[in-house]
């Protein structure tokens, strides 16, 4: 909505405003453009997160640029969302990605057509969740070349219950095999305590 001519941010303007305000119709940016874009943002997200240090990953993370650069494409020729995904949906997502890998203690299990899949269904609200589901999917699917068990395992994923569990400790949110270790509870126990 952030970007639709009649409003600023989330809220409409005002209607004395609104026929001052000229639409600006920019190019459509291309694939490489995009790519070098992402790139370049990764670089950024993996100097803030690792604070230079040596990353024997940075290889795998233009491949995961190149991917999620595909799936935005594809996204939005599909017109799957009401409003296309952009150039911030990418940051959001490569930001997660770095995030993810520097807490790799914490965050257990996830891929990139996790984060692709979960981005997707927190960030819009569709009526027809299955059928989007299942359009979303197969997208991934092609894109990311998922063979049929990781393709089963992602649709597993999505739909098992989120459980709640206590290991050492540390409480543990667990969907099908992602974990994500909340390292809370002796700092509960420690405030109750006192």
């Amino acid at each position: 909505m952030q970007n639709d001519s009649n409003e600023l941010g989330n809220y409409e303007l005002p209607t004395n405003l609104k026929t001052k305000i000229r639409k600006i119709n920019y190019p459509k940016l291309e694939y490489n453009e995009i790519l070098g874009i992402c790139n370049k943002i990764e670089r950024e997200a993996l100097d803030f997160f690792f604070c230079g240090r040596q990353i024997s990953e940075i290889s795998n993370c233009s491949k995961n640029n190149e991917l999620i650069v595909k799936c935005m494409l594809e996204i939005n020729k599909e017109k799957l969302f009401p409003n296309p995904w952009t150039i911030k949906d990418i940051v959001a997502l490569i930001k997660i990605l770095q995030y993810q890998k520097n807490k790799n203690k914490i965050f257990s299990n996830f891929k990139l057509e996790h984060n692709l899949l979960f981005y997707a269904l927190f960030e819009y609200s569709i009526n027809d969740k299955n059928n989007f589901f299942n359009k979303l999917c197969k997208i991934l699917q092609e894109i990311l070349s998922l063979n049929n068990q990781e393709f089963n395992d992602l649709k597993t994923t999505y739909h098992s219950q989120t459980q709640l569990i206590e290991i050492e400790n540390d409480l543990i949110l667990r969907k099908n095999n992602l974990s994500i270790t909340l390292r809370t509870l002796y700092f509960f126990r420690k405030i109750i305590s006192n």
